[in-house]
């Protein structure tokens, strides 16, 4: 995969973020990959809260952290209209898209607390809507489209229960 990286990062403090190295995809191959290496990561529990504009490439990363949880990504489509949609892998997956949410109790209803604590991974598209009722995130994924094709990822540790992540996305490649 050919990612390119911008930020020097170190892994935060308990409580602290640090910005992770940008990763430029130049397809929805690419894209794929990327969330694939995170997928095979994951460990029960992780949520994961992504942000970007329409069609920025969310749902194709998503496809991707599924690969990696032994999903058929083909499975997996954006839960714009259901809201959650969960996949069973190596760890159960809850996908769940907060566009369209208007009312947080939409959310509370969904008891993401006790997905996240059964070992569930929940991905968030659109996190930013409702984060103030979403359970402690692990990592926030920033997306950007800078063309037709092209994305630029920036990934965010937010809490301790990633310390292999420097190992799987390193400085260079």
């Amino acid at each position: 995969m050919a990612a390119h990286f911008g930020s020097t990062r170190s892994i935060p403090a308990p409580g602290l973020f640090a910005l992770m190295p940008r990763y430029v995809t130049q397809n929805e191959i690419e894209t794929r990959e990327l969330g694939r290496r995170l997928g095979e990561q994951l460990q029960p529990g992780t949520v994961i809260g992504l942000s970007g504009t329409l069609g920025a490439g969310k749902t194709r990363f998503v496809q991707g952290i599924g690969l990696g949880l032994g999903i058929a990504a083909d499975s997996i489509c954006s839960p714009t209209y259901t809201i959650c949609v969960p996949y069973s892998g190596r760890l159960p997956l809850y996908h769940l898209d907060a566009y369209r949410i208007v009312d947080l109790a939409e959310v509370d209803e969904l008891a993401l607390d006790e997905l996240v604590e059964d070992g569930a991974v929940v991905v968030i598209e659109w996190s930013e809507r409702i984060v103030s009722v979403l359970p402690a995130m692990d990592l926030r994924v920033s997306i950007e489209q800078t063309s037709a094709a092209t994305r630029v990822f920036e990934l965010m540790v937010l809490s301790d229960r990633m310390p292999w992540f420097e190992s799987v996305f390193p400085e260079s490649q």
